[in-house]
């Protein structure tokens, strides 16, 4: 299993349509995310970026998903409350993972 985390930045005003439209996710979105491994999908939010950790397969878990079309569809149902860069690329940033600590209770 592979833990990536990453932040994404919202347009201002656009937390509340982000989620809502998430808490209707297409059925087909979870089939493509669990086919392409994907196992665990967990958002946070704080003063206009959200910050997603998530549990995968394998490394190319992501790879295979971003490059099928469904996830292309689902993609832009939210580029109007997504922020991008001014050279047009996802104002997202990678996360490092720098401690962790699993206690088995």
């Amino acid at each position: 299993m592979i833990r990536y985390a990453y932040t994404i930045r919202l347009e201002p005003g656009g937390l509340d349509e982000y989620v809502a439209k998430h808490g209707e996710i297409w059925p087909e979105m979870v089939a493509e995310l669990k086919a392409c491994g994907i196992q665990v999908l967990t958002a946070f939010h704080h003063e206009g970026t959200l910050y997603y950790y998530t549990e995968a397969a394998d490394p190319d878990s992501w790879q295979r998903l971003w490059q099928g079309e469904v996830q292309a569809r689902w993609a832009n149902e939210f580029t109007s409350l997504i922020a991008f860069r001014e050279d047009g690329t996802l104002d997202t940033n990678e996360l490092t993972e720098v401690w962790r600590l699993e206690t088995g209770a």
